[in-house]
């Protein structure tokens, strides 16, 4: 019984080719209000993309955010992505699920609502930026949203993501990403590794 389950244990340690974990800390003004762990498990042909992160400050009132994205690819394709934020102004989430021929898009997040389809394959998301620089992407798809979002290259390593008007620019040094800043409406904020 003890050989058999070595073995299972090794056959499931050789299947897996890559785990890489990340670390990031989320500012605002210089100030620390939260952290953004990034994993990516590859098993076999499905890759796992996760990413968790945490935001608790005061701006007038408190404000807490969890907010995470779970994506699986296959052979490179997107099959699935799940987005879960619990906040001070509710809970949303969203979806983005491969069905035969289409995605199947259902969004509800703060004042957004979407149900649709998109036809065609997505091999890049935003859960992706944390692990792999962008550098030949021109759309990805921003999963809290369920769009297609145009990537641009902005200077040598620089890149701008456009999600409904709002411009997020990720900065990466020898492909890994440094530091990303986001827009937001009350106030901009900034993920450093």
């Amino acid at each position: 019984m003890k050989s058999w389950v070595t073995v299972c244990f090794l056959t499931f340690c050789l299947s897996c080719k890559a785990d890489e974990y990340k670390k990031y800390d989320i500012l605002v003004a210089g100030i620390k209000i939260g952290e953004l762990k990034a994993s990516k498990t590859t098993l076999d042909s499905v890759t796992n993309y996760s990413i968790v992160s945490a935001v608790n400050f005061w701006f007038f009132v408190r404000v807490k955010v969890n907010y995470s994205i779970t994506s699986d690819y296959k052979h490179g394709k997107l099959i699935s992505s799940f987005v879960d934020t619990k906040s001070t102004k509710g809970d949303f989430k969203s979806s983005v699920i491969w069905q035969e021929n289409h995605y199947k898009v259902q969004v509800d997040t703060y004042q957004y609502k979407k149900d649709t389809v998109l036809t065609s394959p997505i091999y890049f998301n935003v859960a992706r930026l944390y692990f792999d620089e962008p550098d030949k992407i021109k759309n990805l798809l921003a999963d809290s949203y369920g769009q297609i979002a145009p990537s641009e290259k902005l200077d040598a390593n620089v890149y701008q993501v456009t999600v409904t008007g709002n411009a997020n620019r990720y900065y990466y040094h020898q492909g890994e990403m440094e530091k990303a800043v986001m827009h937001n409406p009350i106030k901009n904020f900034e993920i450093r590794r």
